[in-house]
C-alpha cells in the first residue's frame, strides 16, 4: 500500500491531476511535489477531465459515477456534483469546449450522457445532477 502525505498549500500554481489504479485522485504540485488526495469514488478512477476555466475538474470511475470538483485554494478541490445515471463503469469524461456547465460521459454500459451542471442552483455540498 502507498503511504500518502497531504500538504496544505501550493504556491507555484502548476499542478497535475493524477489517477492511478486506485479510487483516489491526486493533485500534485509539479515544482514542490506537494500533494493532496481527493476522495469520492468507491472504485478505480478511469478518467479525468479539466474545464477550460482552469478551476474545474471531473473524475470518472468504475463505480458508475462522475464527480465534478471545483478548485478552492492551493491543492484543494471541493466536490460540487455527483453525476449518477450510468449502470456500469464510466470510462470517459469531457467538458464542453467553451463552458463548464456541460459535461459528457461515456460508459461501458454503451451509453453517452450529456449532463447539465446547475452551478447557479447550488445549495448543498453534494448536489446530484441529472443527464439530459
Amino acid at each position: 500500500q502507498q503511504q500518502q502525505q497531504q500538504h496544505d498549500d501550493s504556491d507555484s500554481g502548476d499542478v497535475v491531476i493524477v489517477c492511478t489504479n486506485a479510487h483516489d485522485v491526486y493533485v500534485v504540485d509539479t515544482h514542490t511535489r506537494a500533494a493532496n488526495t481527493l476522495y469520492a469514488h468507491s472504485d478505480i478512477v478511469m478518467a479525468v477531465a479539466a474545464a477550460n476555466d482552469g478551476k474545474t475538474i471531473a473524475t470518472a470511475s468504475k463505480d458508475g459515477l462522475c464527480v465534478v470538483w471545483e478548485h478552492t485554494a492551493g491543492l484543494h478541490f471541493k466536490k460540487q456534483f455527483v453525476c449518477k445515471g450510468h449502470v456500469n463503469a464510466v470510462t470517459a469524461v469531457s467538458f464542453a469546449k467553451r463552458t463548464r456547465n456541460t459535461l459528457i460521459t461515456g460508459s461501458v454500459d454503451h451509453h453517452i450522457k450529456q449532463w447539465t451542471l446547475p452551478w447557479d442552483q447550488q445549495d448543498n455540498d453534494d448536489s446530484d445532477s441529472d443527464s439530459d
